[in-house]
C-alpha cells in the first residue's frame, strides 16, 4: 500500500531542501551551488502555502542574493509562465511590493517533483519515475 504524502509533508520537505542548500553554502563556495531558479520556486512554495506573501525583495532577501539577481530571474521565471503576480498582468504593471506565486501549474510540478523527492528519501525509489522518462 503507497503512503499517501500530504501538503505538510510537501511544505515540509521543500523548506528541508532550502535549509539543506544553505548549509552545503556554509562548507562550500557558494557560488558553486548557486541556482536562483531553483530556490525561487522552492521559496514561493512554500512562502505561498503558508499564505505570506512574497514580494520581490523579499524573495532576494529569503534567497540571500542581490535584488537584481532576483528580479532578473524573476523576469525570466515570469516569462515562462511559472511565477506571476496576483491582480496584475505583469512585472511593468505590477505595483512596488505586489505578490508573486507560482502558477497553478507550476505548484503542481513542484509538488510532483517534492512527492518524487520523499518518495526516494523514504528508499521507495523502485516507485520513482525515471526522471528522463516524466
Amino acid at each position: 500500500m503507497e503512503d499517501v504524502i500530504d501538503d505538510r509533508q510537501l511544505v515540509e520537505r521543500a523548506a528541508a531542501i532550502l535549509l539543506e542548500r544553505r548549509l552545503m553554502a556554509r562548507f562550500f563556495d557558494r557560488i558553486e551551488f548557486a541556482d536562483p531558479a531553483y530556490d525561487l520556486l522552492l521559496t514561493l512554495y512554500v512562502e505561498n502555502a503558508h499564505d505570506r506573501p512574497m514580494t520581490p525583495d523579499r524573495c532576494a532577501e529569503a534567497m540571500r542574493i542581490p535584488p537584481t539577481t532576483a528580479r532578473r530571474w524573476i523576469d525570466h521565471l515570469m516569462l515562462e509562465e511559472v511565477i506571476e503576480y496576483r491582480g496584475s498582468a505583469g512585472p511593468k504593471d505590477a505595483p512596488d511590493g505586489a505578490p508573486l506565486w507560482l502558477t497553478a501549474e507550476a505548484e503542481q510540478r513542484v509538488r510532483s517533483f517534492l512527492t518524487r523527492s520523499l518518495r526516494g528519501q523514504r528508499g521507495e525509489r523502485e516507485r520513482m519515475v525515471d526522471v528522463d522518462r516524466g
